[in-house]
């Protein structure tokens, strides 16, 4: 299919007439080449599906012979070739090609390819010539361009001074260039938006200016531009005396855009010319204020972009180390959560005056807010090299410029290269302009897509030129790949400094803002096309190529050596292949290959011939290849043999006399020809033996026959040594030697009973019996072998129960063999016993025991276990008894005595259960329950057992027992000494009771009283005998838990009082009493004594006057 496209000569947006395309499908039709379209633009590879026409030796999908092809510098271009002809590339018609821009050149199909990589660099076109080596007559032309690009693109609106394109964004998403105009209409601005969607025709859709309102001359709207999505921000710097203001909007679905705002820094002043630089992403707006004017350090403004396109301020960013002049915010670039400012105008203490910096900053989510994490200043700046004028990020590089450095001539400009290393930015490269030439500009602007960056160099070239490097060997090695002239402005170098530069995937557009004509700085731009500038600089997917002409069959012989071949790959763009085996199909040895170098190594299997067909594959990270081939091994005639070992004799199994013996020989023969065994001469076998089968046969081979004699018998035995040999129809053989042991004929060993050999013994035996019992029954049992041949006791049939075991001794007569039946059982039962010699050829012989068991009386028996000897008050308590009687139809009578009250028994006895209370514990005391069991015929047992009720709170103990005391009357000469009782509380573990000590019973009135102190654990007890009383006094204290009621002790305490001889009292008292004469006077005197035993006799002392009387009136 032919297509052309066309460009109209009246449109100053067209390409160059040079660069008209014809384009030829080469491969699929739903497929384009060489035509160069927007989609192009998105990769930088071509294939093609290429196949010389047997009719018309022309492309196969072509309906023209060998069309003119037109390819770009740093694309790569795939033909593959399905046709058995060869494609051979070439500069020179019918010379050879030695460069290394072509791979594989001279290839041939099918499944094969050819890969053209035009690299030179060159900023004109090259030519090549295809061929068909075969047919010199078929062959076409290969053009070869730097890139295509377009004329000079004016605004035919545009006014003197307007400095068009002194701005410059690329819109991949809406397909759009926009165009800045800072100085149209008096320095008003404005912006020019052009559609790129029609292929790479460029069509202008409209301009944008500043909203009426805000309008004002030297505002410099378009200055800078920044659209992402469907937002577009659009700054002026100069507006209110250099203040600055931004002005956002919004595209609307008719392509128009809408004014949203207008920002303004609120913070700002004038000369801060905010604004000067502005980059928009999904989530910010950051504008910079680099206060050229006003002398200040420089600062950049935050934005949060909102979800319905508002703008609000976030905060402001500036050096951490900010002076004067700093020019902080000349240039910037957003890539995500990574931010890159420029700062030409640094001054540095080791660098220089002017020598510049560049800051990284990084968002830190967690913090809300922007983070300097690193100062950019290499060591080999000077002064006034202005590091920092530009500045680029993309994937994990930062590109800087140096206005002034010492690139390749002294202030010839240079671009500094940094990437991350995990921890911290590092300068991995310095680039520098091709040519020594000073004062070339170099990173006036710079863009960077991907591993590429584009630098504009306006002091270049004629009218000056960009430069695009991309990545060459590794991260420090980076090569010039294009080298652009924008050779259709009028404007010559060193007439001006300003070329800005923007980029879009195949795409860069390169401004003129100061173009003279056809009025002084109205301006102008270029745009240039090459498929390789991408941000996604992607490689064709191609397999791996095996040499040509590589070998696919292989022939061996059976059971050679091992075979290798090295297999050998290539691959223009990775050498790093992975070697494997996918399929192996065959038997007939083992395949390897080395994973890394490709070297194959095959071991046949042996004795195995056939064909083995492998698939060999070279795999790179995203492709792989196969090669199919065949191994051939070829058969051999095998020997046949024995499978013993050939070099030493090999042991048959030994025979004896009169015995029958089969042994099989393992023979091979791996061609699986049938096989003869036959004796050799001079060999002999032993009288009775021969070999079968005669003649040929495939299997069956053995040594049979029943030995019959001796020749010169030794030690019971002899042995035979003799040769066989195998052989094959072909007459190919093999030897074996052998031997053979044969023995004397052998009497097997027997049993003895009563004076016979008897195969069966019937015994009768009580039920019950014991050991000596059984021995006693075969005591005529004895064991022996004719031959004197040791032998072995061992059972062949177990009875049904009981114990049987044989007991082999030395010497071997004295072994036994015993029987213990089960506890009461009886019956029949019956066992076998074998015994065996020890002979090479041993020999056994059998006997069967019968035996009948008689029944006898059993006493009955309790099966259950005891019962539990501890019961729990409050907790129910139960035992069943398991009895067993033993002899049929009998009957147990059940008895049990000595229950206490709490324990009742049911099921006649068999099980008994209660619940004790507290009342049932015993201070300790075991009851004892008696079980007794009679059969009915007088049989009988008795068992007793003994059940502890445990409390479920264990009272308090006194330590002290019952005490007895002796005190003196009235306490003197012998007192009361307080007596001091203690008490402890058996359940250890009990934390919330406490002991309370009390009087049990208080002593006779008469004879005293007590009183006790109580201290929990323990108590003083006082006791206070009655004035002059002598004789026994009886008293008890308790000891209590609270809160349980229940849980108490009693100390029982006797005190004996001892009479003391007491002093009379008198009771009265005198008094001073007048007698008169003649009148009768009388005074009672009362007197009493403590001993209430004795008589108490008041007397005078004869002082008395003669008339006084002393009368007793009472004694006692």
């Amino acid at each position: 299919m032919l297509t052309t496209i066309k460009f109209l000569s009246n449109s100053p947006l067209l390409l160059s007439p040079l660069l008209t395309l014809v384009l030829i499908s080469l491969f699929a039709p739903t497929s384009r080449a060489l035509a160069l379209v927007e989609s192009d633009l998105s990769t930088s590879y071509k294939i093609f599906d290429f196949s010389w026409n047997d009719a018309s030796d022309s492309f196969e999908e072509t309906s023209v012979a060998y069309p003119s092809l037109i390819f770009y510098e740093n694309n790569h271009y795939v033909f593959n070739n399905d046709s058995a002809e060869n494609l051979f590339l070439t500069e020179t018609f019918g010379s050879s090609y030695t460069g290394s821009e072509i791979f594989e050149n001279n290839t041939s199909g099918p499944n094969r390819y050819l890969i053209f990589s035009p690299e030179s660099n060159s900023t004109n076109s090259r030519n090549f010539f295809y061929y068909n080596p075969q047919n010199s007559s078929n062959f076409g032309s290969i053009q070869v361009l730097p890139y295509a690009s377009t004329g000079l693109i004016q605004d035919n609106t545009t006014s003197q001074g307007a400095k068009f394109s002194y701005s410059l964004e690329v819109d991949s998403i809406n397909q759009l260039v926009l165009v800045g105009a800072p100085g149209e209409n008096s320095f008003v601005g404005k912006v020019v938006v052009y559609d790129r969607s029609d292929d790479l025709n460029l069509s202008e859709l409209l301009e944008i200016t500043p909203p009426a309102q805000f309008e004002e001359s030297n505002m410099q709207f378009g200055s800078a531009i920044s659209p992402y999505d469907d937002l577009l921000a659009i700054s002026a710097p100069n507006n209110d005396s250099f203040s600055g203001a931004i002005y956002m909007y919004e595209r609307q679905l008719d392509e128009s855009y809408e004014f949203l705002q207008k920002i303004v820094d609120e913070s700002g002043s004038s000369g801060d010319i905010f604004g000067y630089k502005i980059k928009l992403s999904d989530s910010w707006l950051i504008a910079s204020s680099p206060q050229t004017v006003s002398n200040g350090n420089g600062k950049l403004s935050i934005y949060n972009i909102e979800s319905n396109n508002s703008i609000s301020f976030h905060s402001y960013l500036t050096a951490a180390d900010a002076s004067v002049n700093d020019e902080f915010g000349y240039d910037t670039s957003l890539d995500e959560n990574l931010l890159v400012v420029g700062a030409p105008g640094v001054d540095s203490a080791t660098n220089g005056d002017d020598s510049g910096a560049a800051y990284v900053y990084e968002w830190n989510a967690s913090g809300n807010q922007w983070s300097q994490i690193q100062k950019l200043t290499p060591e080999s700046l000077s002064v006034d090299d202005q590091f920092g004028y530009s500045v680029s990020i993309s994937n994990n590089f930062i590109f800087v410029g140096c206005l002034k450095g010492d690139g390749n001539g002294v202030d010839s400009g240079s671009l500094y290269v940094f990437k991350h290393n995990g921890t911290e930015w590092v300068e991995i490269s310095v680039l520098s302009p091709p040519t020594s030439l000073s004062d070339q500009l170099f990173s006036t602007d710079i863009d960077s897509r991907g591993n590429s960056v584009f630098i504009s160099s306006p002091g270049s070239g004629t009218h000056g030129q960009v430069f695009a490097f991309g990545i060459d060997q590794n991260d420090s090695d980076w090569k010039l790949i294009s080298t652009i002239d924008y050779n259709q402005s009028s404007v010559l170098v060193g007439s001006t400094t300003m070329a800005p530069i923007a980029t879009g995937d195949g795409m860069i557009v390169v401004g003129s803002p100061e173009e003279g004509s056809p009025s002084e700085a109205c301006g102008g731009f270029q745009t240039f096309f090459n498929p390789s500038w991408t941000s996604n600089l992607a490689f064709p997917s191609t397999i791996p190529l095996f040499a040509p002409n590589l070998q696919s069959s292989f022939s061996l012989n059976e059971d050679g050596p091992t075979f290798t071949f090295d297999f050998n790959a290539s691959h223009k763009f990775d050498e790093n292949f992975t070697w494997s085996i996918t399929s192996d199909f065959g038997n007939v040895g083992n395949a390897t290959i080395s994973s890394s170098s490709g070297l194959l190594s095959f071991s046949t299997s042996p004795n195995l011939f056939g064909d083995q067909n492998l698939t060999i594959q070279a795999a790179t990270e995203n492709s792989s290849a196969t090669h199919d081939i065949i191994i051939s091994v070829t058969a051999v005639n095998d020997t046949p043999g024995f499978l013993y070992d050939s070099s030493s004799v090999y042991s048959l199994p030994a025979g004896m006399e009169n015995e029958l013996m089969n042994f099989n020989f393992d023979l091979e023969d791996v061609d699986g020809d049938e096989i003869a065994i036959s004796l050799k001469s001079g060999s002999t076998l032993p009288a009775g033996l021969s070999l079968e089968p005669a003649g040929l046969a495939s299997s069956g081979h053995k040594i049979t026959g029943t030995p019959t004699s001796l020749l010169n018998p030794g030690d019971n035995f002899e042995e035979y040594t003799f040769t066989l040999i195998c052989s094959d129809p072909d007459g190919t053989e093999a030897e074996q030697d052998f031997s053979i042991l044969i023995y004397e004929e052998n009497s097997p060993p027997q049993f003895d009973y009563n004076g016979s050999t008897p195969s069966i013994v019937s015994l009768e035996l009580l039920e019950d019996f014991s050991s000596t019992d059984w021995y006693e029954a075969t005591q005529s049992l004895s064991f022996s072998d004719p031959d004197g041949d040791g032998f072995t006791l061992s059972v062949k049939d177990y009875p049904l129960d009981g114990n049987l075991t044989v007991i082999n001794s030395v010497p071997n007569s004295d072994s036994k063999i015993l029987y213990i039946p089960e506890p009461d059982e009886n019956g029949e039962r019956s066992f076998t016993v074998t015994i065996t010699d020890d002979n090479i050829y041993p020999k056994q012989s059998e006997i069967t025991f019968n035996l009948t068991i008689e029944s006898v009386n059993d006493t009955p028996r309790i099966l259950s276990t005891s019962p539990p000897s501890e019961a729990y008050e409050g907790v129910s308590y139960s035992h069943q008894f398991d009895l067993y009687e033993p002899d049929e139809n009998d009957s147990i009578t059940v008895q049990l005595r000595g229950l206490p009250s709490w324990l009742k028994s049911a099921d006649d006895n068999l099980s008994i259960s209660g619940t004790p209370s507290w009342a049932d514990y015993n201070e300790g005391a075991a009851t004892v329950v008696f079980l007794s069991l009679e059969d009915q015929q007088g049989n009988t047992i008795e068992r007793s057992y003994s059940i502890n009720v445990i409390p479920n709170n264990y009272p308090p103990v006194i330590s002290q027992s019952t005490t007895h005391f002796v005190i003196s009357e009235d306490q003197t000469p012998t007192a009361w000494s307080a007596l001091e009782l203690s008490a402890f509380n058996p359940d250890q573990n009990e934390t919330n009771s406490t002991l309370i000590w009390s009087i049990d019973q208080e002593p006779d009135a008469q004879s005293g009283t007590i009183m006790i102190e109580s201290y929990d654990s323990s108590a003083m007890v006082h006791f206070q005998p009655e004035g002059n009383y002598s004789g026994m006094a009886y008293f008890s204290v308790k000891v209590s838990e609270y809160p349980d009621s229940n849980a108490s002790d009693i100390v029982y305490i006797s005190v004996e009082v001892e009479s003391i001889e007491d002093t009379p009292i008198f009771e009265s008292y005198p008094q001073s009493l007048d007698a008169i004469e003649g009148y009768s006077w009388q005074y009672e005197i009362f007197a009493v004594d403590g001993d209430t035993e004795q008589t108490l006799v008041i007397s005078s002392d004869n002082s008395l006057p003669p008339w006084l009387t002393l009368i007793s009136i009472s004694e006692g």
